[in-house]
Parts: structure tokens; C-alpha cells; sequence
């Protein structure tokens, strides 16, 4: 554990909460926190229908026909593989008759533990948590991510590696080397092979490289041989995530460097600004996200160059450069592969949690600033910029949309029993490609199941939302 960091933190942080100002805030914060949660389920069940929607009548394949688990495990959807997501998926479908509204609970759960590992990474590494901890509540559970529910329910690509990531960063912090470097590589294979955890499988070897760099200047021998395992092993591990990957970009063809490739600082900024709360693609969401984005940046290079060129014995500067590399890892390629479908399209909402965890990272490394008035301020400041930020539920008026046409195509279908004429009569595709997609007999297998839509009960025709 961050043994100097703990101290220092335990020595300021019962100022803080001393008092009825104090209390009143740490109350404030866990009723908020409590708050982000509840809202979270109720959004879930607002918002949610009970039918597989465009994506899922694809990944759902390893589903409709029999295949191995580690066909499952390893199954390449888009540009990455579904990984743990998957045997949640299989699970839940399992046992629930394929409800798909239970697919997006699972997806909440799945995001209040992430929550809960931020925090108990947070309690990891400076040993109590205070009020304004509450930032990591928000940014996880903000409703700025409604597409993960309300969209196309999938575990895989957002919410599994934001989990399997902040339990990667937990790891980091064990105290005994071997178990540390087990736990490491454990996790980083899981969430290199889960959705856009991808990534992970490149930072980790940066991380175990800087380790093996410390202990070769300390003349470590037996830090030397630990770190030197676990870095190839990493390497391994990385290697086995290109055997028989096959991947396929759902965002359609582009070319690299694309035409207009000086605004791919432009794409990646609208894509910080909203955390922030600052949306739309205009000149001051552009300036504000080049501002975030700058100061994630500092932050990367001033945590690498301590890693590298310091004597960084302590956990969280890997877990810092973990958080926020990754966040910018995902921005870049997103950049580069989503730029030719407009600027409009960095704002995605799937997206915000994965650069939450940059916000995430920020956090943690701003606790390490030298205890007194300023920190204290800037603490309170950041508390209330993502309170302001993650509070108002900007995609309201596109999660109703979406629930409504899902609920006008479901009784459309159980009416005509016909793709295309529920599409028409709808105003609405439940695919794209129904026909290329074979969407009509997976419909017949699934009715005759009696899953999904077509369970006894099932709720396919939800309140109207309230707008």
C-alpha cells in the first residue's frame, strides 16, 4: 500500500470531516451516492424493452447455436471480443427465458460494482474514505450512459472493462509481489479479451516494464526475475488475443490518416468534454474538452516520467497511468476510426464511462497534492463540477424515443408475425439487415422458446416514459 500517501492522507482527512459542516457533507455525499444508484435502476427500468435489438441479433449467434466456452469467451464482435460479457450474457438469457430487460439490470449491477471497486480501491490506497470520494460514484453511475441500457444491451464492450479495470488497479495494490503479479496478469487477460479492455493488454506490459526498469536500477534480483516473468507472460497474453481474431469495424469503412485528420484532436476533445456536462460540437465545448483533455494529458506524462525516471515504489502511480492511459488509449482509436462518421459522433453515450476512468485517475492523483487550503478547494470544486455535471440527464428525450419504438415494433410484430411488416407499420428497423441477419427465424426460434417477447408475462409494452 501507498504507505506515505496513507499517512499523509490519515493525517488531513479528519480535519475534513470534523464539525457539523463536515458531517453535513459526508452525509450530503452518501445520500447523493445513494441517489446516483436508485436513479440508475429506475432509468433501467424506464427505459428498457424486452427485445434483442441490431447488434445482439449478431453476438446472440453464439447463443442461438451450440459452441464451445471458449468460442463464447473469445467471441469477436466488432473490433473486440466479449470475453466475461459473454457468460453474463449466456447466464442471464439462461435464467430469465432470454429477457432482455434483465440483460440491462445485469448491466447495472454490473456498473454498481464498478462503483463499489472504486471505492475500495480509493479505501485501498489512502485508508478511509470522506465525502468528497462521492465524485467516483457520479462519474460511474452518471446517466450520460444511458445507451448501455436503453440502446443495444451488451456487457462486453463498456461496462465488464470498466469493472474488470478498476479491479486490475485493486491488484496493483497487493502487498506481496508474486500474488500481486498473479492477480495482475489474471485480471489484464480478462479484460484484455472483454470489449474495449482491449487496450489493457498493451498498458500492462508498459506498467510491468517500468517495474523491471525499478528494480533493475535498486539491483533487486529477485524484483529483477518477478517483474521479467510477469512481463513476458503479459506479452504471451497479449500475443494470444490476435490468434484466429477476425475483427470487423461496425462504424463502416475508413481510411488512415483520414482527410480531415487535424481534427482528431478536435474528436477526442468533444469526447472529454463530456465529462464536464458540456455537450454538442460547438467552439466552447471544444475549448473546455482541449482543456480537460490537456490536463489528462499532464497528468499521464507526469505520472510516466515518475514511473520511468523516479523511484516510484508506491501503487498508484501504475494505477494512475493505468486509468488515464487507457481512457486515452480508447479516445485515440476511437478518433481515428469514427471521424469519418461526424463529430457529432464523439459524444456517444456508450462511451462516457470508459473515459470516466480518466476522471477517475485525475482524482486519485489530485489526493496526492500537498494537504492546506488549495487542495481543499480544489477538491470542493471538482466535487461540484461533476455533481453539475452527471446530475441533469441530458439524453433523456433519445432514451424515450428509443423505448417507444421498440415498444411500437414489439406489438407491431406480435400482430403480423412478419419482419418487414412490423418495420413498416412501426416506422421502425429492429435491424438494419433483417433479411442479411436472418432476424425472422431467430424471431421463430425464439417464439418458439417462448423467450424474450413471446415469455408468458413478459413486459414488451412498458408505461410510456415520462419525457
Amino acid at each position: 500500500m501507498a504507505a506515505s500517501i496513507l499517512e499523509e492522507h490519515q493525517a488531513t482527512a479528519p480535519a475534513q470531516g470534523k464539525g457539523r459542516f463536515g458531517r453535513a457533507l459526508l452525509a450530503a455525499a452518501i445520500c447523493l451516492g445513494v441517489f446516483q444508484a436508485a436513479r440508475l435502476l429506475w432509468l433501467i427500468d424506464r427505459y428498457s424493452v424486452d427485445v434483442p435489438f441490431i447488434d445482439q441479433w449478431g453476438f446472440y449467434r453464439a447463443y442461438f447455436t451450440p459452441h464451445t466456452v471458449w468460442q463464447i469467451f473469445a467471441w469477436t464482435h466488432g473490433m473486440h471480443r466479449q470475453g466475461v460479457g459473454a457468460f453474463v450474457t449466456w447466464l442471464v438469457n439462461e435464467w430469465t427465458a432470454w429477457d432482455q430487460r434483465a440483460q440491462c439490470f445485469a448491466i447495472g449491477l454490473v456498473m454498481l460494482s464498478a462503483a463499489g471497486a472504486a471505492l475500495w480501491l480509493k479505501r485501498r490506497l489512502f485508508g478511509r474514505l470522506v465525502w468528497h470520494d462521492v465524485v467516483l460514484v457520479l462519474l460511474i453511475l452518471s446517466p450520460q450512459q444511458w445507451e448501455l441500457y436503453a440502446g443495444v444491451p451488451n456487457v462486453s464492450p463498456q461496462a465488464m472493462p470498466v469493472l474488470l479495470i478498476l479491479l486490475l488497479c485493486v491488484a496493483w495494490t497487493a502487498g506481496q509481489v508474486y500474488i500481486r503479479y498473479a492477480l495482475v496478469l489474471a485480471l489484464a487477460f480478462l479484460a484484455t479479451y472483454t470489449g474495449f479492455g482491449m487496450f489493457v493488454g498493451v498498458i500492462t506490459p508498459v506498467l510491468l516494464a517500468a517495474d523491471l526498469w525499478q528494480a533493475f536500477r535498486q539491483r533487486s534480483q529477485a524484483r529483477m526475475t518477478a517483474a521479467g516473468i510477469a512481463l513476458a507472460l503479459s506479452l504471451v497474453s497479449l500475443a494470444s488475443f490476435f490468434i484466429d481474431y477476425h475483427p470487423k469495424s461496425g462504424a463502416g469503412p475508413f481510411v488512415f490518416p483520414d482527410a480531415h485528420w487535424q481534427l482528431y484532436p478536435v474528436f477526442m476533445a468533444l469526447q472529454f468534454a463530456g465529462l464536464t456536462g458540456v455537450l454538442g460540437t460547438g467552439w466552447v465545448t471544444v475549448a473546455v474538452g482541449l482543456l480537460v483533455l490537456a490536463g489528462v494529458l499532464a497528468v499521464a506524462l507526469r505520472t510516466c516520467a515518475g514511473l520511468f525516471c523516479g523511484r516510484a515504489e508506491e501503487p498508484l502511480p501504475r494505477i494512475v497511468l493505468l486509468l488515464v492511459g487507457f481512457a486515452l488509449t480508447f479516445s485515440v482509436t476511437s478518433a481515428v476510426g469514427r471521424l469519418h462518421l461526424g463529430l457529432e459522433t464523439a459524444a456517444s453515450s456508450r462511451y462516457f464511462v470508459l473515459l470516466a476512468l480518466a476522471g477517475v485517475g485525475v482524482y486519485l492523483s489530485l489526493l496526492t497534492a500537498p494537504p492546506g487550503r488549495l487542495r481543499r478547494a480544489m477538491l470542493f470544486v471538482l466535487a461540484a463540477w461533476t455533481l453539475a455535471a452527471t446530475m441533469p440527464f441530458a439524453g433523456r428525450d433519445g432514451a424515450a424515443a428509443l423505448c417507444d419504438a421498440k415498444t411500437r415494433w414489439v406489438s407491431a410484430y406480435l400482430q403480423t408475425r412478419e419482419v418487414q411488416a412490423a418495420d413498416k407499420m412501426a416506422n421502425f428497423k429492429i435491424h438494419p439487415n433483417p433479411i442479411g441477419r436472418g432476424v425472422d427465424d431467430k424471431l421463430q426460434w425464439l417464439a418458439a422458446h417462448q423467450y424474450s417477447l413471446f415469455r408468458p408475462g413478459a413486459r414488451h409494452v412498458p408505461e410510456p416514459p415520462n419525457r
